[in-house]
Order: structure tokens, then sequence, then C-alpha cells
């Protein structure tokens, strides 16, 4: 999967661009990116129109966890994803 993300300092986006198969080294990279950047407190925009994943729930748990732990450190920012149309219903 190609992960590509992108920091906005000045207007306080993370955006990622998500293409291909994502796997659970994808989704920690960005988490990762996201605390490196110091962007927690960001918008983030999540586009993933053109990614899909064979990710089972228990990772997806797992990930949520790591996530509701950063909750902790500080002011969390609005998350938007971007799916294609038949998906997120």
């Amino acid at each position: 999967m190609s992960a590509r993300w992108t920091v906005d300092h000045e207007r306080k986006l993370f955006s990622v661009v998500g293409e291909g198969d994502i796997v659970r080294a994808d989704i920690e990279g960005v988490i990762d990116a996201l605390v490196e950047n110091a962007a927690l407190g960001y918008r983030k925009l999540i586009d993933v129109r053109t990614a899909d994943t064979m990710i089972t729930v228990d990772v997806f748990i797992v990930l949520g966890l790591r996530a509701r732990a950063l909750h902790k450190t500080g002011k969390m920012g609005p998350l938007a994803f971007v799916l294609p149309p038949d998906r997120g219903s």
C-alpha cells in the first residue's frame, strides 16, 4: 500500500491518501507520523477511495486502543474519512 501523508502546520491539517492494500504497518505508520509531527490536535483527512484492506477485527481493536490512549495526551482534532461510494454504510 502507498500511504502518502502531508502535514500543513499553518493550516493545522494532516492529510493521508491511501492506495492499494492497507496493512497494519501502514496504519501504524500514519499514527506514528501524527505523533512525530505533533499533529494530533490537527484536523485529519484520510482519503481511502482507492484502497482496500483485509485487516481483521482483532487488529482494528488493537489500533483503536492505541488511538484511544493518545486521547489522554491532549486535545485531539477532528477526523474525516473519504470512502468509495459503495462503502461506509
